[in-house]
């Protein structure tokens, strides 16, 4: 039993040891650390200039269902994803003038009709494919 109580009590000041060795090593070489979130924020960044295009086997971000700060907002002038989507999963032939919108999700950062026409909008964020 003692043996035990001993093995516990080492284990117990290694890792105090090593936290403390870890503390002292972050305050001594402050370096950047970067989050993964952080990193996706830069994939995010150079994707918002590349034209999202809908393939054969194009997948909706699941990024749309989550939250509830999906705001519509005022954008230069693109494609409307939803309407791309729905043309490719129906089979149809892409329009060689889709339709286009200046409707963009704050969030999802993609162009979406909002119109008394088409209400891709609300559509592409609470119908699943």
């Amino acid at each position: 039993m003692s043996k035990n109580l001993t093995l516990c009590n080492e284990h117990k000041s290694f890792r105090l040891e090593l936290v403390r060795a870890l503390i002292n090593d972050a305050t001594i070489n402050p370096l950047k650390r970067t989050t993964r979130s952080e990193g996706q924020s830069q994939v995010e960044k150079e994707a918002e200039n590349k034209k999202a295009r809908v393939f054969e086997n194009f997948k909706l971000p699941l990024s749309r269902f989550v939250g509830n700060d999906h705001f519509p907002e005022y954008n230069e002038r693109r494609a409307c994803l939803w309407c791309r989507y729905i043309r490719k999963k129906e089979n149809k032939p892409a329009l060689q003038n889709p339709p286009q919108s200046n409707i963009w999700c704050s969030k999802c950062d993609v162009a979406l009709c909002c119109n008394k026409e088409r209400s891709c909008f609300k559509d592409f964020h609470t119908l699943e494919d």
